[in-house]
C-alpha cells in the first residue's frame, strides 16, 4: 500500500469510527461489521462504558457553578445543591431554605469646603507712627501716649468666606447566612457568606425550597419539590417582616431574636 493509500485509508477509518461512536452514544446498535471494527480499534473499552462516560459527560454539563460572597457550590442536574472544588456525579446534596442577612449597613462620609477671603479695612502701621512721634516729643512719656494714640486706628474685617458640606455614603460588606438542610439525613448546614446589596439579588435569583419541604419524611423520588422565589413566602421573607416590625418599634429585640431562631429550627 502506497503513502497515500494509508492517508486515505486512515481518514476512512477515522470517519468510520466517528460513526460507530456517534450509534453507541445514541444506543443503537452495531452491525457485525461494526463491532468487528470497534473491537479492533477499542480493545479495552466496552461499549457499555463509552456510552456511560459520554451520558455523565453531558448530564455534569447541566451542573452550574456559583461563587457568592466567597462562597463555591454548584446545581446539579435536579436542582439540588452541593459542594466540591469540581463538579461531581455523586455525593451530598442539599435544599437552599434560607438566607439570614440584617440589609444593606452603609459609612457616611462628610466633607466641608469653604471657599473666599476676609477682608481686612484700616490703617496698617498707625500703632508704631504714634510711637516714634511721641519718642521725639518726650522720650518715655511721650512713647506710651504715642502707642496709645496709634492703636486707636482699629482694622475692620469683612467677613466673605462660604462654606459648604457634602455627605457621601458607601456600603458596606457585611456577613451573611445561607441556610441549607441535607436532602437524606436533614442536617442543617449553615454557610457564612460576604454580603451587600449586590451580593443579596444573587442570592435571591438562587431557587429556595420551602424548610417544611425540605425537613418533610416523604422520600422524594426524582425532582426536588422546588418552590419559586417569586411566588413563595420563604424564611427570609417571614425574618425581613419582623424586621420591619422591630424597626418600627411595634416588637422588642428580643421578641425579634427569638422569632428569627423559630423561624431558622435553631
Amino acid at each position: 500500500m502506497g503513502f497515500f493509500d494509508k492517508i486515505k485509508k486512515a481518514g476512512s477509518d477515522l470517519m468510520k469510527d466517528g460513526d460507530i461512536m456517534g450509534k453507541i452514544r445514541k444506543g443503537e446498535p452495531l452491525t457485525d461489521e461494526e463491532l468487528s471494527f470497534f473491537n479492533e480499534k477499542h480493545p479495552n473499552e466496552t461499549q457499555e462504558e463509552i456510552k456511560q462516560k459520554y451520558d455523565d459527560q453531558q448530564t455534569l454539563k447541566q451542573h452550574k457553578a456559583h461563587k457568592i460572597g466567597g462562597l463555591k457550590f454548584f446545581t446539579d442536574e435536579r436542582g439540588y445543591y452541593y459542594f466540591s472544588n469540581s463538579k461531581e456525579l455523586t455525593g451530598e446534596r442539599y435544599y437552599l431554605v434560607g438566607f439570614d442577612w440584617s440589609g444593606p449597613q452603609y459609612k457616611v462620609t462628610s466633607t466641608t469646603v469653604t471657599t473666599g477671603q476676609d477682608k481686612q479695612k484700616g490703617k496698617k502701621g498707625s500703632t508704631l507712627g504714634g510711637a516714634a512721634i511721641g519718642s521725639i516729643i518726650a522720650p518715655g512719656v511721650g512713647t506710651l501716649v504715642g502707642a496709645a494714640v496709634g492703636a486707636s486706628g482699629k482694622k475692620k474685617t469683612d467677613i466673605n468666606r462660604k462654606s459648604e458640606t457634602t455627605s457621601t455614603q458607601e456600603e458596606l460588606d457585611t456577613t451573611a447566612y445561607l441556610i441549607f438542610v441535607e436532602k437524606d439525613d436533614k442536617r442543617i448546614k449553615k454557610d457564612a457568606i460576604t454580603c451587600n446589596s449586590t451580593i443579596a439579588k444573587e442570592v435571591n435569583s438562587l431557587t429556595f425550597t420551602s424548610e417544611a419541604t425540605a425537613l418533610g419524611t416523604a422520600e422524594i423520588v426524582n425532582e426536588p419539590q422546588i418552590e419559586s422565589t417569586g411566588n413563595q413566602t420563604s424564611v427570609t421573607d417571614e425574618i425581613r417582616k419582623f424586621k420591619e416590625l422591630l424597626d418600627e418599634g411595634i416588637i422588642t429585640q428580643e421578641d425579634f431574636d427569638s422569632k428569627k431562631k423559630e423561624l431558622l429550627g435553631l
